[in-house]
């Protein structure tokens, strides 16, 4: 595969705050920028708050659970994959979902303007065939080691957040060691990363990272 910028994989993200300087810390209190800011803010993980999350109607009624995040590698926008019916996984049809229609609603993932019948009747995503131009978070991004230009590993992709306009935008990175007691997670915009058969930070030094004051959660 031809050296390109992680946008090729999952898109540019369309984010104008993406443009930061490279390894600019953005979340973990540190302000750097107004708009980088309220994306960390706002924006929603999907590791922790999309991923096997139910999503309703708006009068309550369980439509399905959310199975993978879709990114269209043209537009940067993510998509939500709904598993709709069947008992227990089996049976169950996929659709993508438009992520700027969704509404947290009193704790609750609600999709605004369906209903559960409406959404069966979608057309099926086949998971195993996904359409051109669209990669899944789920099995191609989470987990994925980072390496610098030397291939030296300086990190994994733990997280990735969904910006308020739909878009993915920050990679939430694992710097630390591999001991779960040294846990040193950063935020960096996915325009910085490239790809050259895997993902990498080409500068980047596991030292560097971890000089980096870390990111936490919000909430």
């Amino acid at each position: 595969m031809k050296k390109a910028t992680i946008a090729v994989l999952v898109s540019s993200l369309a984010l104008g705050v993406v443009a930061a300087p490279a390894f600019a810390q953005v979340a973990g209190g540190v302000t750097t920028s107004v708009q980088v800011n309220s994306v960390l803010a706002k924006g929603w993980s999907v590791k922790r708050t999309v991923l096997g999350q139910d999503i309703h109607d708006e009068k309550g009624v369980k439509i399905g659970d959310i199975d993978d995040v879709l990114v269209d590698k043209a537009t940067g926008h993510a998509q939500p994959l709904v598993g709709v019916g069947g008992f227990l996984g089996i049976g169950e049809h996929y659709v993508a979902i438009d992520s700027k229609a969704l509404r947290l609603v009193n704790n609750k993932l609600v999709w605004t303007g369906v209903t559960k019948d409406a959404v069966k009747a979608m057309p099926a995503i086949d998971r195993s065939k996904l359409p051109a131009g669209v990669v899944s978070l789920k099995k191609s991004v989470l987990g994925s080691s980072v390496h610098n230009a030397a291939k030296e590993t300086v990190g994994k992709i733990e997280d990735v957040i969904i910006a308020p306009d739909g878009s993915a935008s920050f990679a939430i990175l694992s710097a630390g060691s591999y001991l779960a007691m040294d846990k040193h997670d950063v935020a960096i915009p996915i325009s910085q990363f490239k790809m050259d058969g895997d993902f990498q930070l080409p500068n980047a030094t596991k030292d560097m990272l971890r000089a980096l004051p870390p990111f936490v959660y919000a909430h």
